[in-house]
Parts: C-alpha cells; structure tokens; sequence
C-alpha cells in the first residue's frame, strides 16, 4: 500500500517526545498552534499543509504542563480531528503512556475506561494506535484492530 510522505505533529504534551522522534528521523515537526479558551477547552490549528500525506501524531502525558491529563488527551483528539479535517491521507498516533490503561477490567459496577478511551481515539479518526507496555497485553484488542502495543524488553 502506497502511502503519503510523513509529517510528524507533536501535541502539546508530547513536543519533548516529538523533538527527539524528528531528530532521529530527520524530519521536522510540523508547525502548530494550540488556543485555549477561558473555560478550558482548546483548539488545534495546523500551520502547514498535511494533505494526503503520512502523518504520525505524537502524544505523551506529560504531568510537568499547566494543563490536566484529560485536557491533554482532548488537545490530542483536537488534533486528530484537525488533521484529517486538513485531508491528511493517514493517521498514526503513538502514545507511549496509554490513558487509563491500568483501568482494562471491570470491577463490581463501573465500566472498563480503556474502552472508552480506545473507542473515542477511533473515534476520533485514528487509523493506528501505537502504545508501549501496556499494562495488559490483551488490552490492545479494545482497539478494534488499529492497536500496536510495542515492548521495550526483548
């Protein structure tokens, strides 16, 4: 399968992450612009044309912003949305630390949250989902098939 050229976009919290990506790979991220609104919610602007092109987004959780977990992970599927909006031909999104990954069984009456999070990255227009050590491998079946879970041990 023939696919675009790669364009690598780091959110918010994972510009430390994408840094580091585009140096070894030797490609630049690609420019974007984050506003936030008084009541805390945000938008995702692209500076630069991603159509029809590869692009990997890069999201980490980063505890060390101004910014909450649950807004970093809208701010990422912001720019999920934005990017396909701009016609990009895919969409990758790797995200070492999975959001609520340790939450991947039901206990007594509460959901099973990786679900969720699974469904709405999906959602969201995610065609790959990259993670690293999981909690649990079989969590990665929640994708519905567009999950990776990479391990950092051999």
């Amino acid at each position: 399968m023939s696919r675009g050229k790669l364009k690598l976009i780091a959110t918010e919290s994972g510009q430390q992450l994408g840094l580091e990506i585009s140096k070894i790979l030797k490609s630049p991220l690609a420019k974007t612009k984050v506003i936030h609104f008084a009541d805390g919610e945000s938008d995702t602007i692209l500076l630069e044309s991603v159509r029809e092109q590869d692009v990997y987004i890069i999201s980490q959780k980063d505890l060390t912003t101004h910014t909450s977990p649950i807004e970093q992970y809208e701010n990422l599927k912001n720019t999920i949305y934005t990017t396909l909006s701009a016609k990009a031909k895919h969409v990758s999104v790797i995200i070492p630390l999975m959001p609520m990954a340790r939450a991947h069984k039901a206990k007594q009456r509460q959901g099973i949250q990786l679900v969720r999070i699974a469904k709405e990255i999906v959602c969201a227009g995610a065609q790959q989902i990259i993670t690293v050590d999981i909690h649990n491998s079989t969590s990665i079946g929640y994708f519905n098939g567009k999950g990776d879970n990479l391990n950092s041990y051999s």
